[in-house]
């Protein structure tokens, strides 16, 4: 954690002392002080985005020369984090920090604007954002919910998953009963596996009882402390179901508009500060929990070649029906899928690959 704030701290300052931020402090010095009220889907302990989001407030609040006054409250703080979307939305809660993947019971199409199986690298999320449409449609989606969003932050590449036995081919799959929510769970589920949804904090116990035969929780620097070691001896790569995943930081849009262009304008800075800090520490740790996980005689183990084709083709049966119900699915799939064909084609021959 040290590392982390060393690193924040230093980012912070030196963007600070940027001659357009030193202009941004002297406009926010004729702003009228707003203030909100913020709740993070993550707790304050949890590796990178809990401290990544905690941090915001401060941020913002220095760019603004303080006339932008945030309270932050941990999960459940003010609504259940299934509730953030709608809080935010109405005006309950003034600004939310999550992954859009939370509330895909309310849009599968959200999704996209998160993380989908076998998606994009971090690299490519941000290019989709930022000089693709991804940023353009997800202010559309938002924008009938009343919301603002502004990416804020990136969790690192998941791992497959713990499982008690080899996963030598999808037919290994088949029975399964295993933790793993949203379209990664649903793309499991055309192979044959019985999938559920449960807290993070479940998890041990249920692998422990046999009420799950597998699991699936999150990077390895957060998966080294779930203990999950002690009870599942193969742990498999890649994490298709999550290759990167993007945190969004949700304003009640009636609020941001009231913002001057300069306080929305911190915003953006502290967002992208938090892009360049999440992704360099969450990548700089993961090393470091791998050893620790194989210290514990865990098997680490790569899904065949063919397992991951036959996910892949599941995946898009899957996609497909969603967008053959749903035009705003469609819609972001096309221009996601579009984007990430020529992004694909560079990421391959760039690294040797030619497909």
């Amino acid at each position: 954690m040290k590392k982390f704030k060393k690193y924040y701290l230093s980012s912070v300052i030196a963007l600070i002392c940027t001659t357009s931020l030193a202009m941004q402090l002297a406009h926010a010095q004729k702003d009228k002080t707003v203030r909100f009220k913020m709740q993070s889907g993550y707790a304050l302990s949890l590796p990178i985005l809990g401290e990544v989001s905690s941090n915001l407030p401060k941020h913002i609040e220095a760019l603004t020369n303080k006339s932008v006054r945030i309270q932050y409250f941990e999960p459940r703080g003010l609504v259940p984090n299934e509730g953030i979307y709608d809080a935010v939305a109405t005006g309950a809660v003034d600004i939310g920090y999550a992954g859009l993947g939370f509330f895909v019971q309310k849009n599968p199409a959200l999704a996209y604007f998160d993380a989908v199986p076998f998606g994009m690298d971090s690299n490519g999320l941000i290019a989709w954002f930022n000089q693709g449409e991804g940023g353009k449609l997800r202010d559309e989606v938002l924008a009938k919910n009343n919301i603002k969003g502004i990416s804020c932050g990136f969790n690192a590449a998941e791992a497959g998953g713990w499982f008690n036995k080899e996963i030598n081919s999808t037919a290994d799959l088949k029975g399964l009963k295993m933790r793993i929510a949203g379209l990664g769970g649903r793309t499991y589920e055309k192979l044959g596996v019985s999938t559920q949804s449960m807290a993070g904090g479940d998890i041990y116990a249920a692998l422990e009882r046999g009420v799950i035969d597998a699991a699936e929780y999150s990077m390895p620097a957060l998966d080294q402390n779930m203990g999950l070691y002690e009870i599942a001896k193969y742990y498999y790569f890649p994490g298709w179901h999550q290759p990167a995943s993007i945190q969004t930081l949700l304003i009640n849009k009636t609020k941001w508009d009231s913002l001057s262009e300069s306080q929305q304008g911190a915003f953006y800075a502290a967002c992208n500060q938090a892009l360049i800090t999440s992704i360099a520490v969450g990548e700089s740790i993961q090393g470091e929990a791998l050893d620790f996980i194989r210290s514990k005689n865990v098997n680490f183990r790569v899904f065949t070649p063919e397992t991951l084709k036959e996910l892949n083709s599941a995946w898009l049966e899957v996609s497909a029906e969603l967008a053959k119900d749903n035009v705003e699915f469609k819609k972001i799939a096309d221009s996601y899928n579009i984007f990430q064909k020529s992004y694909g084609e560079w990421r391959n021959l760039s690294s040797g690959k030619l497909d």
